[in-house]
């Protein structure tokens, strides 16, 4: 009895050793530590190698070497702050190659090249807003050229050169540089307004593909749900995405008719309103020849001619028109292009809401309550 007690001993003797040994172990290879600096500041992290000059430290999101002439000195922490240490890491550097579950890693390489469009896309959007300001300043100034080049072309119509040539001149003179002025805002106008073309489809990219990616991140999580790590991560990549739709301003509009069959009325350049059929799969804004003709859009039907296909695979006649504005509610777009249809047999069609005015925005539609929800940029 004696002995078999002994045993046990030397076996809980033994066990205590190896514990102890493994402790020393991981203290001395990769043991959490605090570096205190002589400038005074600190840095967490786990020293990894030491020389008589220098000591390097990772500090999760990478690794610094310090002088050890710099150095005042270094704390050791315990095996549980250890772990808080790399919970941290885990949370804040999640995308850290060490930290990315292999089966991730295509994921993860698809969301920072989001971030990077994001990034692109908030400078576009400012740019945007910088060359629309300037687009109103000159559409406001040629109206004021316009309305005194109409006064000017009046007193030309009635002057007689022979009672006074020289203010015949003078009035000359101006007409023709009203007319030069106007020239000039309208090339500027636009160059900006190509300008802004450019940068919406840039912003139009960036909210499709965060589209694209919020829908592969909800199939990640149906496919993940049983994997720790993956669901860890996954969480993580969700939280940034809805930092991301916070960029967006949430507009409600009601529409009317079925999901399949979307009915939504709309304003366009503060004149004419109509009734738009919602159309993801148009390419371009649609309206009848009878709304461009009430838009006062006079067009020769030989004119800007191309055939376009419909949503349900006809091939009509059309004409491509800029569409000044267009409303739905308090949400605008600007400079829309457009196609105005040109047959007969669906005259009582008023128009499409296409994709030239939806790319701008993140489209949800609540059936139930008749509700169609866009999501608008506006970081």
């Amino acid at each position: 009895m004696k002995n078999k007690i002994n045993h046990m001993r030397i076996k809980i003797y033994a066990f205590l050793y190896l514990q102890m040994l493994s402790a020393v172990f991981f203290y001395d290879c990769a043991f959490a530590d605090l570096v205190l600096l002589k400038n005074g500041q600190n840095i967490e992290g786990i020293v990894e190698d030491e020389s008589s000059e220098t000591c390097t430290v990772n500090i999760g999101s990478g690794k610094v070497i310090l002088q050890k002439i710099d150095i005042y000195k270094i704390e050791k922490y315990s095996f549980r702050d250890q772990s808080k240490l790399r919970e941290k890491w885990k949370s804040e550097h999640f995308r850290q190659p060490e930290y990315i579950p292999q089966s991730l890693k295509s994921m993860i390489e698809s969301f920072e090249k989001l971030e990077d469009l994001r990034s692109e896309a908030i400078k576009n959007k400012k740019n945007k807003d910088l060359a629309k300001n300037e687009i109103d300043k000159y559409e406001k100034e040629i109206t004021e050229l316009n309305d005194d080049l109409t006064e000017a072309s009046q007193k030309l119509s009635i002057f007689r050169p022979e009672d006074n040539m020289n203010d015949y001149n003078v009035l000359v003179k101006k007409f023709n540089s009203l007319q030069a002025k106007i020239k000039f805002r309208e090339n500027k106008k636009d160059v900006l307004v190509k300008s802004t073309q450019i940068l919406d489809k840039n912003i139009a990219n960036y909210i499709n593909e965060l589209i694209f990616f919020s829908r592969r991140l909800e199939q990640e999580y149906v496919f993940k749900k049983h994997e720790t790590d993956e669901l860890y991560l996954l969480e993580k990549v969700q939280n940034a995405i809805n930092k991301m739709k916070d960029d967006f301003t949430t507009h409600t509009v009601s529409f009317t008719g079925s999901s399949s069959n979307i009915m939504v009325n709309v304003l366009i350049n503060d004149l004419v309103r109509a009734n738009f059929v919602l159309d993801t799969g148009a390419s371009l804004v649609v309206i009848s020849r009878d709304i461009a003709n009430k838009l006062g859009i006079g067009i020769r039907r030989e004119e800007s001619s191309i055939f376009i296909t419909l949503a349900d695979g006809r091939k009509v006649n059309a004409n491509i028109v800029t569409i000044k504005s267009l409303r739905i509610g308090r949400i605008e777009g600007k400079d829309i292009e457009a196609a105005v249809l040109d047959y007969e047999e669906n005259s009582d069609l008023e128009g499409l809401l296409g994709m030239s005015f939806l790319k701008q925005f993140m489209i949800n539609i609540d059936a139930k309550n008749g509700k169609l929800i866009i999501e608008e940029f506006t970081p």
